[in-house]
C-alpha cells in the first residue's frame, strides 16, 4: 500500500482491519437474575405470580372479561 492508495480511501480503514466482530452482550448482574439464561429469554416467574396469571386467564375466558376486568375482579372478590 502506498501513500496514494491511503489519500484516495478518503478515511477508510485498510482492508485488513475491516473484520466483523459479534459479541454477545450478557447482563452484568446474571447472579442476581437466578443464574445464566438464554439470550432473549424471559426472567423466571415466581410462583405466586404464574398462579394469579393463570387465574386471570380462566377468569377471562370463561366470563369474558378483559384483563383489567378480571384483575379487578379478582381484588374485589378476594379470589387470589
Amino acid at each position: 500500500m502506498t501513500l496514494q492508495d491511503l489519500d484516495k480511501m478518503h478515511g477508510q480503514p485498510p482492508l485488513e482491519m475491516n473484520a466483523k466482530i459479534t459479541v454477545q452482550a450478557k447482563p452484568h448482574n446474571v447472579a442476581l437474575m437466578g443464574g445464566a439464561r438464554e439470550v432473549g429469554g424471559a426472567a423466571p416467574s415466581t410462583g405466586g405470580k404464574v398462579k394469579r396469571n393463570d387465574l386471570i386467564r380462566e377468569i377471562m375466558k370463561s366470563k369474558g372479561m378483559s384483563l383489567p376486568e378480571a384483575s379487578k375482579h379478582i381484588k374485589e372478590n378476594k379470589l387470589y
